[in-house]
């Protein structure tokens, strides 16, 4: 058994429900893509039905288990297009529309016609009170906020979850991503909206500095201006007052196993904790590698594997990174050269050193460093 050492903060650790990842030696493609532009608070057509996507977790605005009942609760789920996630908006006048779910035929409604930030927004007869009725507004790259007629609130993930089922709300209009809908009109294919970036979490790790540890975190393409940390060591918080400056804390005197979790702050309001801290408490992770076997060329000529080229991304949606190897005979040579070469391997590795699964790339595919270049794009 090999080990492969990962020294420092490693670049690893982002959503996802579906994951599309490519590993390739050489990749040539060409093609057209058919978009069509998302609407926005200026242009919603009332005779169409909109799938919202929350611009934040990718999820589409859904109506929980099918339910066609008043009262019936709305949540965030994996997108599919189903009835129970298409809306339909039917004008109020002076710019409020109520959202009439395609499956129940109810519309959004804020609960007991609640003012209160985290109020439930659930389906219920359509009878155009102010509490159905939301006004859109526009935030950056093609997305809107609905804003509450009744209380001024905008339409919200709660607590910004990323999980399917997570409940919708109301909150006060910070103009946050969990706040932010792609309204995707069914039967097109919504243009790709701002940057396309990766969905990772938090990725905390803790690097043993001396007598102490540099706790190290990633900043979110999703954390809004003017965002802090409160870094804790198990239950106990480390810094009195949130971290604006930086996405690093070093904490002096900890031991060595100590855990660490981080916590944005956001207006004032500490957030759900980040996943436990990955540890390297020797300066690196060893990560262990399983070296396939070696081989004997048809001429005889017997050869060994090492490892070579890594990359990461995250192959299975789980806001963690993992790692792409390639493995290289021994006698890999350029085409210069006359004779055979042994396979070539790509394996996926956890941090852990589980092995995900193994490529063997084919006795066509030549050894040499002008042939297996790979990427890995997640």
């Amino acid at each position: 058994m090999s080990r492969l050492g990962v020294r420092g903060r490693p670049r690893a650790r982002t959503q996802r429900p579906a994951v599309a990842l490519a590993v390739a030696v050489s990749v040539v493609a060409g093609g057209l893509v058919a978009v069509a532009t998302p609407a926005s608070a200026a242009t919603v057509d009332t005779n169409a039905s909109y799938v919202l996507v929350a611009r934040h977790s990718g999820k589409a605005l859904d109506v929980y288990n099918l339910s066609t009942a008043d009262g019936g609760e709305i949540v965030q789920w994996t997108r599919n297009d189903g009835a129970w996630q298409q809306w339909q908006f039917v004008d109020s006048g002076g710019g409020y529309y109520r959202l009439k779910s395609r499956h129940s035929g109810k519309v959004l409604d804020v609960a007991e016609s609640s003012t209160a930030n985290g109020a439930n927004v659930v389906q219920w007869t359509d009878n155009n009170g102010a509490n159905q009725q939301f006004r859109p507004v526009d935030s950056a790259d093609g997305y809107v906020r609905l804003v509450n007629r009744n209380s001024g609130k905008a339409l919200d993930v709660w607590e910004r979850s990323t999980a399917d089922g997570a409940r919708i709300s109301q909150y006060d209009d910070v103009d946050g991503t969990n706040q932010q809908w792609q309204l995707v009109k069914v039967g097109s294919t919504p243009q790709p909206t701002g940057r396309q970036v990766e969905n990772l979490d938090r990725g905390v790790v803790s690097v043993r500095s001396g007598t102490g540890n540099l706790v190290s975190w990633r900043l979110l393409g999703s954390d809004p201006a003017g965002v802090g940390f409160t870094v804790y060591r198990g239950t106990t918080k480390v810094n009195s007052t949130p971290i604006t400056g930086s996405t690093n804390l070093l904490d002096g005197g900890a031991a060595a196993d100590a855990s660490y979790t981080v916590r944005a702050v956001v207006g004032g309001v500490e957030q759900p904790p980040s996943a436990q801290s990955l540890g390297f408490a020797n300066g690196y992770l060893d990560v262990p590698l399983q070296i396939p076997a070696g081989g004997t060329t048809p001429s005889g000529e017997g050869y060994t594997y090492s490892a070579n080229d890594a990359s990461v991304g995250d192959l299975d949606g789980d806001g963690d990174y993992e790692i792409v190897l390639k493995w290289d005979p021994s006698n890999a040579k350029d085409n210069s050269q006359s004779g055979y070469t042994g396979n070539v391997f790509v394996d996926a590795y956890r941090l852990d050193g589980t092995r995900l699964w193994r490529i063997d790339l084919g006795r066509n595919i030549r050894a040499g460093a002008h042939y297996t270049q790979f990427q890995v794009y997640d």
